[in-house]
C-alpha cells in the first residue's frame, strides 16, 4: 500500500489570522466555549482550537457553519474583516436576523451537513 504524504499546510497569512482573532472575539462576546460550539456544529474542538489559535486556516466552510452557530452572515464578516491590527467592529457588522429566510436555511442546512442547496427539481419553472 502506497502512502502519499500530505504537503504541509502553508502558515496563517496575516488575514487568516486577522479572521481568527475576529472569530475569538465573536465567541468571547457570546461566552461561548469551544467545546459548546463543536456540539452545535460539525467541526471538532481540537480542529477549531487550532485555527483559533492560529495554528491553521479557517476555510470559508468554517465561515459558513459558524456563521450560523455565533450569528452572522459570512460575507459580511469577512468583509469587516482586515489584516493589519484594524477590522470593522463586530457590533456593526449584519446580525443573524439580518440574513435573508432562504439564505439561512441554506447556511444551516450545510451546518448540519447537508449539501444540497438547489429547490427541488420538480419545483423548479422552465
Amino acid at each position: 500500500m502506497w502512502h502519499v504524504p500530505r504537503r504541509a499546510e502553508p502558515s496563517p497569512s496575516a488575514y487568516a489570522r486577522a479572521v481568527a482573532a475576529a472569530l475569538r472575539a465573536r465567541k468571547t462576546e457570546q461566552g461561548l466555549s469551544i467545546a459548546t460550539i463543536a456540539r452545535r456544529s460539525p467541526l471538532s474542538a481540537n480542529y477549531l482550537a487550532e485555527r483559533l489559535r492560529e495554528e491553521k486556516s479557517f476555510t470559508l466552510t468554517d465561515i459558513e457553519i459558524l456563521g450560523t452557530v455565533l450569528g452572522f452572515e459570512p460575507a459580511a464578516f469577512l468583509a469587516g474583516v482586515e489584516s493589519g491590527g484594524r477590522r470593522a467592529p463586530l457590533s456593526a457588522l449584519p446580525s443573524r436576523d439580518d440574513v435573508a429566510p432562504a439564505r439561512q436555511d441554506e447556511i444551516e442546512a450545510r451546518a448540519a451537513g447537508d449539501d444540497r442547496t438547489q429547490a427541488d427539481p420538480e419545483q423548479e419553472h422552465p
